[in-house]
């Protein structure tokens, strides 16, 4: 309130100072009281000082907004470092023990065939490429049997 009567006090004497030396101003009008009800320069004042203060908290409300976000993503960001080591060292067991686990393909087993062994002459034979369980002959001419997928798993 002190800073308006201020503002006021300088606006109408200038006006003063204007009208003592024959120069028409404008404060003078602008404080008189218009037909509608608005008080003029002083209104227009106090509503210029609401609207800075009004974005003055508007602003620092989004500072404490922000600060805040960024307070939370040092801590997450902290404990992620933490942690990276032992979540590296979790990803590389998990990776290992999938390699290694049942029904893994590792180099040797892909390189080598499956082998049989033929039961009556005790000739070893493989299936050939593609195989999906028909029966098999013993290679040998001399023996001949024939083999089903149960009996050659089995």
């Amino acid at each position: 309130e002190d800073m308006v009567e201020d503002l006021v006090n300088a606006l109408t004497v200038g006006d003063k100072l204007r009208e003592k030396l024959g120069i028409p101003g404008i404060g003078g009008r602008l404080l008189q009281e218009n037909p509608g009800g608005d008080s003029g320069l002083r209104t227009d004042l106090v509503k210029l000082l609401l609207e800075d203060e009004r974005e003055r908290l508007k602003m620092t409300q989004n500072h404490e907004v922000e600060t805040e976000r960024n307070k939370h993503i040092g801590t997450l960001a902290a404990t992620v470092k933490e942690n990276l080591g032992d979540g590296i060292a979790a990803i590389s067991a998990a990776a290992s023990e999938v390699k290694e686990g049942p029904g893994a393909k590792t180099p040797a087993s892909e390189s080598q065939p499956q082998m049989f062994r033929c039961g009556d002459c005790q000739t070893q034979f493989s299936p050939p490429v593609g195989w999906e369980g028909q029966p098999l002959k013993c290679p040998n001419p001399a023996c001949g049997r024939e083999y089903t997928k149960e009996e050659l798993l089995g």
